[in-house]
């Protein structure tokens, strides 16, 4: 960004005043801009005092053709716009938060508008485009291609129920962002849904879609698309918990971002990947828990969630975004389970009351910041060794302090569960665990299926390796160790013992020599008792 000085303009005033007509250019007074490498200029601020804003043709001898990102944004006075002919470019959050912009009027010349320009406008109610535009047009003050396919932009101001016209087709990136809509009704013929298009509509409290729509439909106000393996859009406005169908399968990119007044969400197991964003701002998400189907999760999915006090991340997560809970400040514990490998930038940034951490020994490396601002973060429970805490430093990025500083508990993790054992009435039942970082062992028993679980009394109950004489009455038991060490407890997975009614096969008549002709059926017998199942073994070299 530059800013020429008036002086300077006053000069270039006096040369140029009989080169250009008076009303084709534009002393710099408030206006804030660069030159681009074409030579015209762009908008990157403005100072002056007024507020109902015509952007100018020129400033001194250069056209200006581009309002830059950011320029106006969170101006509290302005009040009105219009850009002129010569403006072909509306940058990121250009006009975005001006809380008193009620009118914006595009000229002809624009042909490209960032789908965020006009954001968090909470006064718009018109954006108007001049009649020879050939890539914008409005219609009642809404922003449409100028086929009137794709509805652009939705002023934000507004305080209505939309119909969106039968005869769009697409729906762009943030065109409802931030709106005050109640709800919305999608036509028949929309094919397509941008990115972010419904985010932070916080009065909506229901979509409705035609039935004959081939792409997309809702289920009690809840957007989905056609088939309901994806939730697109949850209503901002709606309040209360919400149970997710057991069709989806993906929960979409701002699904329900800026809901805040969702207090509580159930993911169905059928769930394998939660976009980016997707739950962005909920403040009042007070728990969460993150099904083992769940493969992939995008950048700053719980981003500022603030109620959001423990979360376990489970280690079926193969890609874990960046930004992942950012700023939840409500944070106090974090487990992430074994599988996950990568914990991204930023991912804990900022979780001012986070005091405990569970890192996996599958984690090879910690990104840039992912723990930065934590300042209350005392507990790292790792379920490595030593010597693996020692490697994994190397690969944890900067802006990582407080958790190098932070004590370091090695905790038990099983790398070996008990198996399943099939024994006669008087055999010896076997039940073995291996564990790292094992402290103590207890195994438990459960006779209920594993409903309920008590310290078993057996032999080697408080070891590695469980044996005891089985019974009739053992049938069907269920075995599982609880393994603690660091403070920390680690519970393996159960196995069952099967314990038949009898000693086991007992062969009564063994089968008898035999000769045969060359070509003939050779037969062979055996009688047992006890018996499940035959096998016939044969050798070429006497036995």
């Amino acid at each position: 960004m530059s800013k020429r000085k008036l002086s300077i303009l006053l000069v270039l005033t006096l040369v140029l005043t009989a080169l250009l007509p008076s009303a084709a250019w534009a002393a710099d007074n408030g206006w804030e801009y660069k030159e681009l490498s074409d030579g015209t200029l762009e908008i990157t601020g403005y100072t002056g005092p007024d507020s109902d804003l015509v952007i100018p043709q020129m400033i001194g001898p250069k056209p200006v053709t581009s309002i830059g990102y950011f320029a106006f944004y969170n101006s509290q006075t302005l009040t009105s716009v219009t850009i002129h002919d010569n403006v072909t470019s509306i940058g990121d959050n250009a006009f975005g938060g001006c809380n008193n912009l009620t009118t914006v009027s595009i000229g002809s010349g624009v042909t490209s508008i960032c789908s965020t320009a006009f954001g968090c406008n909470f006064s718009l109610t018109e954006i108007n485009v001049a009649s020879g535009n050939k890539t914008y047009c409005s219609v009642n003050g809404i922003l449409f291609s100028t086929d009137k396919k794709t509805l652009v932009a939705y002023p934000g101001g507004r305080f209505d129920a939309y119909s969106i016209p039968d005869y769009v087709a697409s729906i762009g990136d943030n065109a409802f962002g931030d709106c005050y809509l109640s709800s919305v009704t999608i036509p028949a013929g929309v094919t397509s849904i941008g990115y972010s298009a419904f985010a932070g509509c916080n009065m909506l409290t229901g979509f409705s879609v035609a039935s004959g729509n081939k792409s997309f439909c809702s289920v009690n106000g809840v957007l989905f698309n056609k088939n309901k393996t994806t939730l697109i859009a949850y209503p901002g406005g709606k309040e209360g918990p919400y149970t997710i169908p057991n069709s989806v399968t993906r929960i979409g990119d701002d699904a329900f971002e800026y809901c805040l007044d969702l207090t509580g969400i159930v993911i169905p197991s059928s769930v394998t990947s939660i976009g980016s964003f997707a739950f962005r701002c909920c403040e009042q998400l007070t728990t969460l828990t993150i099904p083992n189907s769940v493969t992939r999760i995008g950048n700053g999915a719980f981003n500022a969630c603030y109620g959001l006090t423990s979360v376990t991340i489970p280690g079926s997560v193969t890609e874990f975004g960046d930004s992942l809970f950012t700023a939840c400040i409500g944070l106090t514990s974090v487990t992430i389970a074994n599988g996950v490998s990568r914990i991204g930038s930023d991912a804990f940034a900022y979780c001012d009351n986070l005091k405990a951490v569970t890192i996996p020994a599958s984690v090879t490396s910690i990104d840039y910041c992912a723990f930065d601002c934590c300042d209350k973060l005392t507990d790292v429970y790792y379920t490595g060794t030593a010597a693996q805490w020692a490697n994994l430093k190397n690969n944890i990025d900067s802006y990582n302090d407080a958790l190098i500083s932070a004590k370091i508990h090695y905790i038990p993790r099983i790398t070996s569960h008990p198996q399943n054992a099939t024994v006669a009435v008087g055999g010896k039942a076997t039940f073995k665990v291996t564990a790292v970082n094992a402290s103590t062992y207890q195994w438990q028993a459960s006779t209920d299926g594993g409903k309920t679980w008590t310290n078993s009394g057996a032999n080697g109950n408080k070891t590695a390796t469980l044996s005891f004489t089985a019974t009739a009455a053992h049938n069907n038991y269920q075995f599982r160790c609880v393994v603690t060490g660091g403070g920390k407890s680690a519970t393996s997975k159960a196995a069952k013992l099967t314990v038949s009614s009898s000693a086991g096969p007992t062969i009564t008549t063994q089968p008898a020599n035999a000769s045969v002709a060359a070509g003939a059926t050779a037969s062979f017998k055996v009688v047992a008792t006890g018996a499940e199942s035959y096998t016939w073994h044969a050798s070429t070299t006497g036995g």
